[in-house]
């Protein structure tokens, strides 16, 4: 019986250090715990390493029912910024006060270290017609980037698409490839109804 104590007393005297340990509070920021949050809360930001170049020019091609256009673009040149190294993409919600449906406009900026520029990209609705209700839902996903940068050709960064409603399920999707590919092939370009792609040209 005693050796049986001894043993039950051992293990409470092991176990704790485990179960005593103090919750303390940390004063680092990890910046997953900071991405997750601002995810979260509708923030999207993109960075990128370019090679050096004399001049750089974003551009936002819109995509609606299989049709193409150049929604915005902007200039960046080396005599009035320096070298340029980094570009940066981010998307965020709208608080403009003179826009009703806040939920149906998404900004994104542009630009690089020194200077950058705000664009507001209308989103389209999807009706659902059991409840009547519009909902604008979009994500965002990168495209796998080419080993090879021609100078000259235009290079897709980022991909801001609408979710697609499925009928049979009953929910939205936003299914398909986590990098899409710079060509255009993939698959998940197929289902979405709507998207804007923003990306960069490099002028030597």
């Amino acid at each position: 019986m005693y050796r049986r104590l001894f043993i039950i007393a051992c293990i409470l005297i092991l176990s704790t250090p485990v179960y005593g340990q103090r919750i303390k509070k940390t004063n680092k920021l990890y910046i997953e715990s900071l991405t997750a949050l601002l995810k979260a809360a509708g923030y999207e930001v993109y960075d990128f390493d370019i090679p050096q170049a004399r001049q750089i020019e974003f551009e936002i091609r819109e995509y609606s029912d299989g049709q193409e256009s150049i929604f915005a673009k902007q200039e960046y040149d080396k005599e009035q910024y320096g070298n340029i190294k980094n570009v940066h993409i981010g998307f965020y919600p709208s608080d403009d006060p003179c826009i009703a449906n806040k939920s149906s406009v998404k900004y994104v900026q542009v630009g690089i270290p020194e200077a950058y520029r705000n664009i507001p990209l209308r989103l389209h609705g999807i009706k659902i017609e059991e409840t009547g209700q519009t909902s604008y839902i979009y994500g965002a996903r990168t495209f796998k980037l080419d080993k090879r940068i021609m100078p000259g050709k235009f290079i897709p960064l980022v991909l801001l698409g609408s979710f697609w409603y499925d009928e049979h399920s009953r929910i939205f999707r936003f299914c398909g490839e986590s990098e899409i590919a710079s060509d255009m092939s993939s698959e998940i370009l197929k289902n979405l109804p709507h998207y804007y792609i923003v990306g960069i040209t490099l002028k030597k």
